[in-house]
């Protein structure tokens, strides 16, 4: 019987976290881009392939502390370099800044589940100012955080993520 109820309430979870993302991402259009269709199906594709490869998860830790980043310390990530720059989902969860459907490039990096490669591998870029003060943020607030080749990096449930710094003018 705790097997069962122990499975039952993995799946619940699973379920939960899937339906806050599809909330989070329709939340994010209707805010953002309400010129891209409620049911698009590039925008499913995205939700779908993160959904069955176990990133949902991760997607929304990595949403929050985008988020709360910018809340508690004001820095914005940098768009336009990160790996997810292409994908309508990170636009509309406020992972990526710049939205690809207005700029033209659409990428279906997110979209085709063949080509991912899981641990999924984000690079987020913040100011070189800044981004040593973000890693410090969330080395507090979140285990896992470590460095590869000089380089901080937070480990999540299938996906590893690289705190880039860029130079702005």
């Amino acid at each position: 019987m705790k097997k069962k109820n122990a499975k039952r309430n993995v799946a619940l979870s699973k379920k939960c976290k899937e339906e806050t993302l599809r909330f989070l991402v329709q939340w994010g259009r209707k805010q953002k881009a309400t010129d891209i269709p409620e049911d698009s199906p590039f925008l499913e594709y995205e939700i779908g392939t993160v959904c069955s490869l176990g990133l949902t998860e991760s997607i929304l830790h990595l949403r929050n502390i985008i988020s709360q980043v910018e809340q508690e310390l004001g820095f914005r990530v940098i768009g336009g370099r990160g790996s997810l720059k292409g994908s309508l989902m990170a636009y509309l969860l406020g992972i990526e800044p710049e939205n690809p459907h207005q700029l033209g490039c659409l990428d279906f990096c997110l979209a085709e589940p063949t080509k991912i490669q899981l641990p999924l591998q984000v690079e987020i870029y913040y100011d070189n100012e800044h981004r040593n003060q973000v890693v410090e943020w969330v080395a507090n607030r979140y285990e896992g955080i470590s460095t590869r080749l000089g380089q901080p990096i937070l480990k999540l449930n299938n996906m590893v993520v690289h705190f880039k710094r860029v130079i702005t003018q």
